[in-house]
């Protein structure tokens, strides 16, 4: 197998389901140094103070008990200028939440990674539309 680049930056992924977290944690792991995965905001805190991700890929919903994905996206843009992008994942409708402040793409899941990774390592700097 050819070597690929890898993006010097780190990776944060936050998904509430560890089935979703741990499947993209290892797929993105053969394109990114470092992948960290939180099932939770207050895990994502703790990552994103001691770890300085540049890259987000953070789902809409995680549970009933947390704020959702827009929120969470324009909170920790505006505390952690360590973000470079922040990527948005959403089981349900996409359109209107790529106009939230901090939100630089919307991906619908099942997510395309033909799509979403050339758009997370920045060889792209806007997303295609959805197919």
């Amino acid at each position: 197998m050819p070597a690929r680049p890898l993006h010097p930056g780190p990776l944060l992924i936050v998904d509430d389901r560890v089935e979703v977290r741990s499947a993209l944690a290892r797929f993105f792991g053969l394109w990114f140094e470092r992948v960290y995965a939180a099932a939770s905001p207050r895990e994502a805190d703790g990552i994103l103070q001691e770890h300085a991700p540049c890259v987000l890929l953070c789902d809409y919903w995680l549970g009933d008990a947390f704020p959702p994905g827009t929120e969470l996206i324009t909170s920790w843009r505006e505390r952690f200028p360590c973000l470079q992008r922040a990527v948005l994942m959403t089981g349900t409708r996409a359109s209107g939440l790529s106009d939230v402040p901090g939100i630089d793409a919307v991906f619908q899941k099942p997510l395309n990674l033909k799509v979403v990774t050339p758009f997370l390592l920045g060889q792209i700097d806007q997303a295609p539309p959805e197919e």
